[in-house]
């Protein structure tokens, strides 16, 4: 089994409330098992995250919600990790800010499984 840290890696800066950031490239074809890691240590009281995997049934199809996460205030085990999701249609990864100060960074990655 190959495994590929950092598929996908970057920062979301300045975090804006309100806007869903994709991680990577929107939409991803490859196919594979990926699971995305997010530092969620800048966040304070008052602040709330949503991570969000989206893809399609289909090739041809439309990109739909998979799973969300949510976080609110400081996080006590900053370092998220999703289970691997088998992906491969037309993929993304979102990060969005719902409520904080809107200075956050966000660390992410991407590493493939499979």
């Amino acid at each position: 089994m190959a495994v590929t840290i950092a598929y996908a890696s970057g920062t979301v800066t300045n975090a804006a409330v309100g806007t869903e950031n994709t991680l990577g490239s929107d939409p991803i074809t490859d196919d594979g098992v990926f699971v995305l890691w997010v530092d969620l240590s800048a966040m304070n009281g008052g602040d709330e995250v949503e991570l969000a995997i989206y893809e399609k049934v289909a090739s041809a199809g439309t990109q739909r919600l998979v799973k969300k996460f949510s976080f609110a205030d400081a996080q006590n085990e900053p370092h998220f990790t999703s289970p691997g999701f088998v992906l491969g249609h037309g993929w993304k990864m979102t990060l969005k800010l719902v409520a904080g100060a809107g200075t956050e960074d966000f660390d992410w990655r991407v590493d493939r499984i499979a």
